[in-house]
């Protein structure tokens, strides 16, 4: 597995992704078609304060990782990653992540590094809390929930981190963070 700057080319690659079929990671996944690839491309790295990099596994991108809203005031970074699920449960995330945490700190000396993660991606949860991340806050983030009753049923048992309203939805997720300090002391 290697991390190398998302290009355009390597989104076609997403659209033989594997679909999540558990409507509690249904969210996650690349909805684009060939025709909306590059809108979708330029729309994910027109801000300069983003830097993302295609999770390359055997000359094909099974994933991409990224650091958001990165503020060089605050010398802080928002990490995101998305992987197909095929390729979930191979130590991937894993390894992108530590190689994003090590780019961030390293090479872009930022100081603290955040995400945030919904209530029902527990594997995510372990694996951040693996590498460092420890919870800070609990925030409400608007969110498109599906309403089929389906749906409904899996995310019945988290309802009680779930607001819904007339055309809207919020989801209770954890905010987490990790510093550099933490992660030299874990090297």
């Amino acid at each position: 597995m290697n991390l190398i700057p998302l290009e355009e080319r390597h989104v076609a690659d997403f659209l033989n992704w594997q679909d999540h079929t558990d409507p509690l990671y249904a969210m996650f996944n690349f909805e684009e078609t060939a025709e909306t690839i590059g809108e979708w491309y330029r729309w994910k790295t027109e801000d300069k304060r983003d830097l993302y990099y295609a999770i390359m596994e055997k000359g094909r991108a099974i994933g991409y990782i990224g650091l958001k809203n990165i503020s060089p005031i605050t010398r802080k970074g928002e990490v995101g990653i998305i992987i197909d699920c095929a390729e979930m449960g191979k130590g991937y995330g894993r390894e992108a992540m530590e190689e994003l945490i090590r780019l961030g700190f390293e090479d872009l000396e930022l100081e603290t590094l955040y995400l945030e993660v919904l209530p029902w991606n527990e594997r995510a949860m372990k694996l951040y809390k693996r590498l460092g991340f420890r919870k800070t806050a609990s925030i409400f983030r608007p969110m498109d929930l599906p309403e089929d009753e389906e749906s409904l049923r899996a995310f019945m048992p988290y309802e009680h981190k779930i607001r819904r309203g007339r055309g809207f939805g919020a989801v209770l997720v954890d905010h987490m963070e990790l510093t550099k300090g933490v992660w030299r002391r874990g090297i």
